[in-house]
Parts: structure tokens; C-alpha cells; sequence
């Protein structure tokens, strides 16, 4: 065996033992090589180091006295004041606040996808921050219609003391980084760096005097803050919303939105045991209510003609919804339209026509400009609300997480313990890892932006006049000149002329769709439905090719509610899916924590066995580094760096991707379904022969010669007459099959 010694001037030696191994003839050769590498180790040139400082009490000659003289000392006074001063202020704070929280209670409101929603006002004492508590009547009271997403809600405004609580946290944080930065300059502070082979292992410890006192101080600041910012973390969404007082909704400056979840897609067919063990764990750590919440801030509009006071409103989901005196609504604008409504947009001139008939001359009436300016106020501009997330944003979304949490809480060990450039270097590659995700999730971002805009013009008929205006001046209900060559700007309904569509940016089809309006009818009932109602109905973000000259449609949906506007929103919100690989994950994280547990303990039990006179925070440390070698600090790296190279060779290629995690998804996929074959071979469709029924049996004519003196007449009178085709400039446009049919 081998012993390799080093002892530093300022703490105990710290030894590496290598194993006695038998000298048979068979492991000569390996004894050989230990015996060189604990002479090796032995011989190891370590630097000497600066000598430490003296205490400020200690006498005789020093090259340095430390600042800090005992627990007497100003600075640690001042931290165990400020201590104390934060127990009796959040203790304080806290004691009050939950008062507030029994006195108001959450509101609930249905979030179905329509135009209408409704709201109702909860009884009894529930407390926001406790959503999976409401009673069965609130939860009964929060669905929505078919199943639609539910939300409930809590009013709140910003107050002195939650202000004054919340600067205090604030600074605290600072200040444990700060306590530790000064840490690591006391432990570093003069080494002697002398290349790769002589690192900077410890300094003189100008602040604290000795390694002992060092060590104390810093294990002292770890376990603080580990759980400091356990629990900032752990209650991040929430933290703002507890330094903030609870109040109506007239009082309201922030609004607390809690959104339940849907539950994920199911893509595991057969599940593994590890899959049930995690499904499993998954319920026992999971609330009953799965959900997520948001807080946005309260923003007005000034008072208006048709309305006299301000109008309160928030943005969530791109979606603006109205507060009122005492609850939270979405706008109701035409939730039931007619095609008798739509006619009213109208103003009808009879005339005398032939035979005495009436002779209807329309002339367009449209919204007047005090109703445009006040539906303007309650729905918001025509105009996806999506804004790329600034750079806090950024940065918060990246950073508050439980895996940089971890990284953080790992890494300050290696800082500490003589690994400042090894950690220095690995905790370089998570920030350059972060700053890189940041940047991919900026990018898409802009490019989702890109996809949301609705630039041009329009021109809308207003007060009875037509003028051109800016899309995002159109709101429900104004009346619009449809044109060629034109991008339609939101959802409307064709109540005039007729119309070519290329539909290609919502459903995929290339082929031009022919649009055209119902008669006009000023008594016709018939509810007007988009889906029901596609032929008359121009969707928001399609080509309109080729429009009549009289064609004039009728807004019914803008911003986030158009067709467009869904789409967007479902590659904002994509539906969430459980693949076998994220569930059998949490169970190998778990096998793994449990292993470097055991490591942990192992660890420090064989250093007392061996007889090591290390310092106590010393052995922690190597119990630290053993952890950290199980749940390495660079394992979520690894796998990030993994999705976003994917992401990037995709890219490339000209596929966009929102979610990189589900790229390993499209790994296992072994059959792909389509439907149609259009979607993978070509465009259109080719006419090969007809086959006539009558008098010709299984005969194939192909190819296919309308001069053929065989042919009955009626048959080839139905090639060219049966047919819905129009034409756009010196192309037929319509159904395939019937452009073929005809040109043949």
C-alpha cells in the first residue's frame, strides 16, 4: 500500500489511503503501478501557500490580522440583528395577512372558447392561495360548458407593509450572496496559482483568521440558504400575490388567475412497472386540483362618450377580460348572430322595379364611430396580443427552477473546497447552457410573432361611409369591402357578392375554395354558425384571390378569437402529453437520490473508521462531492444540450419546433398515418379514364376521349355541366375532381 499526504498550514491532513493488494505473480505488474502512483501522490508538489492571518486579538508579528473578532464583532451583531428584525417583521406581516385571507373569498368564472362566459361570486371563507380546497359547489360552479378550461380568481392591491416585507426578502436574498461571495474571497484571498498542476487550493483567510472558522461560517450560510430559497422557490408563483393585500375587485390592482389543467395525452399504451411505480408517486405528490396561476396587472382605458367612467380590463391568454364592481367577465359582443342581424348592417331602398316588384337598393349604415370606439374599448385592438418575453423574463423562467436550484446548491460546495476552477468551469457551461435556451425560446418567439401579425388595411364602412383604416381598427360587427388580391384581417361572414379563398394557411389544402353570400333577408332567423356556415365565411390569416366587385362581409371575430387567433394559441399552449420516458424519469431520479444518499452515508462513515482527524465541514464536503458525482450538476445540461442540437438540425431543414422535448417522441414513432395521399406525393389530381355504368360493363376507357362516338350524350352533358367551378383569371377553381372532370 501507499500513503499520499498533504497538510495544509491551516487544517488537519487529509489523506488518500490506496488498497493493499496481494503480490502474486499474476498482479505484479499492477502492484508495480500502485507502488509508482502512491510515490506519485506522495511526491506531489503542492504549493506551500500563504501563511494565514492572525486574529485581531492574537499578538507578536503577523503579515495580516483578520477583520473578524468573535461574535462581539459589528458584523456578525448586524447579521443577527437583521435575523431578528426579519422573525418578528414576516412573523408579524404573516399573522395579519392571514386575517385578510379569511375575509374575502376566491371568485370563479367558466373559460369555455366562445364569446360568452359567466361568472358567479363563491360564499364562504376560501383562501386563494389554497385553490384544491374550494368546496364541491365552487368546483361545480367553475366548469364551464362541455368541459371547457375553468379559472377561478382573487382581486388584489399593493400595501405599505407587504411592500416594506417584500424589500426585506429581497434583500436578504442579496445579502446570502453577498455573505458567500465574501466567503470564497477569505478562502482564496493570496493563493498561489501556479499553472494546471498547482491550482489555488486556499488562501490566509483575511476575514475569519482560520479554516475552522471559515468552514463554520460557511456550512452556516449553505443550510440558510438551501432553505431560504427552497422556499422562495417553492412558493415563487405566489410570493408577490402574500406581500399583497387582498381587496374587491373595484379596489384591484392585480388580478390572480388559477387555470386547472387538462389532462395530458396518454402515449403510453403498455406501461413498464416503472411507469405504474411513477404514475403512483406522481398521485401522491400531485394536489387533487392541477392547475397553474398567473398574476397580471390591472390596466384602464379612459372614459368615452358611450361611456363616461374608465374602463378596468386585464390581458391573459391574449384574451382581455373586464372587471367590474364585483367580479370578472368576458366582453359580450353578438354572442347570438342572425343572418337577419347581418342583413341590418344595411339600410334597404325600394324602388319600383319590373312588373311592379320591389327592387332592393342597398346602401351600407355599419357601426357608427362611438359604437366602433366603445367595442374597440371592450375587445381591444384587432391584433394577437403576443409580445416576445423580456429579458427578466427570460431569465427568471430560466434561472427559478429546481434543476438550476440544484445546480446552484451543488456547485457552492465545489467553489468552496478547492475546486474553484474545475467548478468555475462547469457552472460556466450551465450559464452558457441557460443563455443558449434563452436564446431559442427568444427566437421562437419572434417567429410565433411574425406568424400572429395582421398587417395591412381594410375598408371598413362606418357612419355610412366606406374608409380605409389600419386592421387593427376593425372590431365585431363592422361592415368591410372584401377585395382580390387580400389578406382577410379577422373572421367575417360574406353577406354580399362572391369570392375565391386560398385556405392553405389554416387547413393545409392548396386547392382555391369558392365563398359565396346568402341572400339578403332581414327577417331570416337562421343563427349564423362558422362551421355550419363555412361557404359564406371568410376566415382570418386566408388569401382572398378573386372577389366580386360588390363583395362586402361582416366582422364577427378579431384578435385572439379569429381562426388564426386559435391557431396561434394552440402552438402557445400545446397540448400536453405523457410519454413513457418522462414518467420512468422520476423513477430513476429517485433510485438515484436514495443511492447518493447511501453514498452520502457511506462516505463519511468510512473517513471515521479510517481513523481521518479531518474537520467535521471537510467530511461533509467529500460526502458532497460523492452526491454530486451520482446526480451530477451537469446531467440537466446534458439532456438540454441534446433537444436544443435537435431543435437546430431541424431547423435547418425548415422545421420549426415550439416543444424540442417531444423530438425524442418522434424517435419511437414506428407507423405514420395520413389522410390522404396528397399530403405525401403531390398537389392535384390527374384524370386517368372514365368508366360508363350503362351499356359498357367493367370497360376502363382510358385514356380518356371525349370525340369518342360511343359515348352517350347525357354522359358527356354531366361531365360539363355537373360541376360548382369558377374561374379565377384563366384558371377553373373548385373541387379537383370537377376541374379535371371539366378540363378533360
Amino acid at each position: 500500500g501507499a500513503v499520499a499526504v498533504w497538510a495544509p498550514p491551516s487544517s488537519a491532513a487529509m489523506v488518500w489511503r490506496l488498497p493493499r493488494i496481494g503480490c502474486a505473480s499474476s498482479v505484479v505488474a499492477g502492484c508495480a503501478a500502485l507502488g509508482s502512483l502512491g510515490q506519485a501522490l506522495a511526491a506531489y508538489d503542492y504549493p506551500d501557500g500563504p501563511d494565514p492571518c492572525c486574529s485581531p486579538s492574537e499578538g507578536g508579528p503577523c503579515s495580516c490580522r483578520a477583520s473578524l473578532d468573535g461574535f462581539a464583532d459589528a458584523g456578525v451583531v448586524f447579521v443577527f440583528v437583521w435575523l431578528s428584525l426579519g422573525v418578528v417583521v414576516l412573523g408579524a406581516y404573516g399573522h395579519f395577512r392571514l386575517k385578510d385571507d379569511d375575509v374575502l373569498p376566491v371568485q370563479c368564472i367558466s373559460c369555455p372558447r366562445a364569446m360568452k362566459y359567466e361568472s358567479l361570486e363563491l360564499s364562504g371563507a376560501a383562501v386563494a392561495d389554497e385553490i384544491p380546497e374550494l368546496g364541491e359547489e365552487a368546483k361545480k360552479g367553475a366548469q364551464g360548458p362541455g368541459g371547457e378550461q375553468n379559472m377561478s380568481y382573487r382581486a388584489y392591491r399593493s400595501h405599505l407593509p407587504g411592500t416594506l416585507a417584500l424589500l426585506y426578502v429581497q434583500l436578504t436574498s442579496v445579502g446570502i450572496f453577498v455573505v458567500f461571495l465574501a466567503i470564497l474571497v477569505d478562502t482564496y484571498n493570496d493563493c498561489q496559482v501556479g499553472g494546471v498542476d498547482k491550482q489555488c487550493f486556499y488562501g490566509n483567510y483575511p476575514i475569519t483568521g482560520e479554516f475552522e472558522t471559515n468552514a463554520d461560517i460557511f456550512f452556516t450560510v449553505w443550510i440558510f440558504g438551501v432553505v431560504w430559497f427552497a422556499g422562495l422557490f417553492i412558493y415563487s408563483d405566489e410570493l408577490g400575490n402574500w406581500f399583497r393585500q387582498p381587496c374587491s375587485m373595484r379596489e384591484a390592482q392585480y388580478i390572480r388567475v388559477w387555470q386547472t389543467d387538462p389532462d395530458p395525452e396518454n402515449l403510453t399504451t403498455t406501461p413498464t412497472v416503472c411507469v405504474v411505480v411513477a404514475r403512483r408517486l406522481a398521485e401522491y405528490f400531485q394536489s387533487d386540483s392541477k392547475g397553474f396561476s398567473q398574476t397580471v396587472k390591472v390596466l384602464t382605458e379612459p372614459p368615452i362618450k358611450l361611456r363616461p367612467e374608465p374602463l378596468r380590463y386585464i390581458e391573459l391568454n391574449c384574451n382581455r377580460y373586464l372587471l367590474t364592481a364585483d367580479s370578472l367577465s368576458f366582453p359580450e359582443i353578438d354572442t347570438e348572430i342572425t343572418f337577419g342581424k347581418l342583413a341590418s348592417a344595411f339600410d334597404p331602398i325600394t324602388a319600383a322595379g319590373p312588373q311592379g316588384q320591389a327592387s332592393p337598393k342597398i346602401a351600407v349604415r355599419g357601426l357608427s364611430t362611438d359604437e366602433a370606439e366603445l367595442r374597440m374599448q371592450q375587445v381591444g385592438e384587432n391584433r394577437i396580443a403576443f409580445e416576445v418575453d423580456s429579458f427578466g423574463k427570460l431569465v427568471y423562467d430560466e434561472f427559478v427552477s429546481a434543476l438550476f436550484f440544484y445546480q446552484v446548491m451543488f456547485y457552492a460546495w465545489w467553489f468552496w473546497d478547492a475546486y474553484l476552477f474545475t467548478g468555475a468551469l462547469e457552472f460556466a457551461i450551465v450559464l452558457f447552457s441557460a443563455s443558449v435556451s434563452m436564446y431559442i425560446k427568444a427566437s421562437n418567439q419572434r417567429t410565433i410573432k411574425s406568424l400572429a401579425q395582421l398587417d395591412g388595411e381594410a375598408c371598413i364602412g362606418r357612419d355610412g361611409t366606406y374608409n380605409r383604416l389600419p386592421a387593427e381598427a376593425i372590431v365585431p360587427g363592422d361592415v368591410i369591402k372584401v377585395e382580390s388580391a387580400w389578406t382577410a384581417p379577422c373572421d367575417m361572414v360574406l353577406v354580399r357578392g362572391t369570392a375565391v379563398t386560398n385556405e392553405a394557411g389554416l387547413t393545409g389544402e392548396s386547392m382555391p375554395v369558392a365563398k359565396a353570400a346568402r341572400a339578403l333577408d332581414w327577417n331570416d332567423t337562421t343563427v349564423y354558425d362558422p362551421d355550419v356556415h363555412s361557404k359564406q365565411t371568410l376566415f382570418a390569416g386566408t388569401t382572398v384571390l378573386q372577389a366580386s366587385e360588390d363583395a362586402v362581409a361582416v366582422c364577427t371575430k378579431t384578435n385572439i378569437s379569429t381562426s388564426k387567433g386559435q391557431l396561434v394559441s394552440m402552438i402557445l399552449n400545446p397540448p400536453k402529453m405523457r410519454f413513457k420516458y418522462d414518467e420512468e424519469f422520476l423513477v430513476i431520479f429517485v433510485i438515484l437520490c436514495v443511492y447518493a444518499v447511501f453514498l452520502f452515508i457511506a462516505s463519511v462513515a468510512i473517513q471515521v473508521s479510517q481513523g481521518t482527524t479531518t474537520y467535521w465541514v471537510v467530511r461533509t464536503a467529500y460526502g458532497m462531492f460523492t452526491v454530486s458525482q451520482v446526480l451530477s450538476p451537469l446531467l440537466p445540461v446534458s439532456l438540454q444540450v441534446g433537444q436544443t442540437m435537435s431543435a437546430r438540425r431541424l431547423r435547418k431543414m425548415g422545421i420549426f419546433c415550439v416543444n424540442p422535448k417531444r423530438i425524442a417522441i418522434c424517435g419511437k414513432v414506428r407507423v405514420a398515418c395520413f389522410d390522404k395521399t396528397g399530403t405525401i406525393t403531390k398537389e392535384g389530381l390527374d384524370l386517368v379514364g372514365v368508366q360508363v355504368v350503362q351499356d359498357r360493363g367493367e370497360q376502363l376507357l382510358s385514356p380518356f376521349d371525349p370525340r369518342e362516338k360511343d359515348l352517350p350524350e347525357a354522359f358527356l352533358l354531366g361531365m360539363v355541366a355537373c360541376h360548382a367551378l369558377t374561374k379565377l383569371g384563366d384558371k377553373l377553381v373548385g373541387n379537383e375532381v370537377e376541374v379535371r372532370m371539366f378540363e378533360a
